[in-house]
């Protein structure tokens, strides 16, 4: 009774948006770039005070990494989406920069068709694709975000909400968890339902 309960809470909870859906979730992201449709740089913008503290975000699900390489989905630290080396790195170090940067171009290529054609997307892969940051590098904040290592994502310009935030990248992620049920598929412990085994399940603070 206890797991059902917590099943039916859970559900109410993401019914009225309080908490994300499988394969998304709630991430504090300090700086943002604003892009032309056309994939141009058209400005950087800080959430919060682009040191600590900036806006939460509902993101592509944080992926597990440890002391392995891999990418965010349309977001992550200034390593990974520009492939800048932070200061006081050491040659070991700098060596893995540009291998993140590639992994983090190679994830968005990873998506599926219709997530490719979404105009947000296109915009962030025809920005990565020229590699000119020259703009970016001038900006006067810069340095605050190169330095900081805090995470950074994309939107377009004139929008409010980032490019993983669009209907097109939310589709591609979460598109799993409303797969017809199949008398297939196992019975599931906890919600007493049928459902498609997870691969993986996301990191819990505090559990290994």
């Amino acid at each position: 009774m206890i797991l059902q309960s917590l099943v039916a809470l859970y559900d109410r909870l993401l019914d009225a948006g309080e908490i994300a859906a499988p394969g998304l979730q709630t991430k504090e992201i300090l700086w943002v770039v604003n892009l032309t449709a056309d994939g141009a740089f058209a400005g950087l913008e800080a959430t919060g005070d682009g040191v600590k503290r900036g806006r939460k975000f509902v993101v592509p699900a944080e992926v597990k990494k440890a002391a392995n390489i891999a990418a965010n989905l349309l977001w992550d630290n200034a390593e990974y989406v520009f492939g800048a080396i932070r200061e006081g790195a050491d040659a070991k170090q700098a060596a893995k920069v540009p291998v993140r940067h590639a992994a983090f171009i190679a994830r968005l290529e990873e998506m599926p068709a219709a997530a490719q054609a979404d105009d947000g997307v296109k915009a962030v892969r025809y920005f990565l694709e020229k590699g000119d940051f020259n703009a970016l590098h001038a900006h006067p904040r810069w340095l605050d975000l190169a330095v900081g290592g805090a995470y950074i994502s994309f939107r377009l310009e004139g929008e409010t909400g980032l490019v993983c935030e669009r209907p097109a990248v939310r589709n591609a992620l979460t598109g799993g968890a409303s797969d017809p049920v199949s008398s297939e598929m196992p019975w599931c412990l906890v919600s007493g339902r049928r459902a498609r085994p997870a691969r993986l399940h996301p990191s819990i603070k505090g559990v290994f």
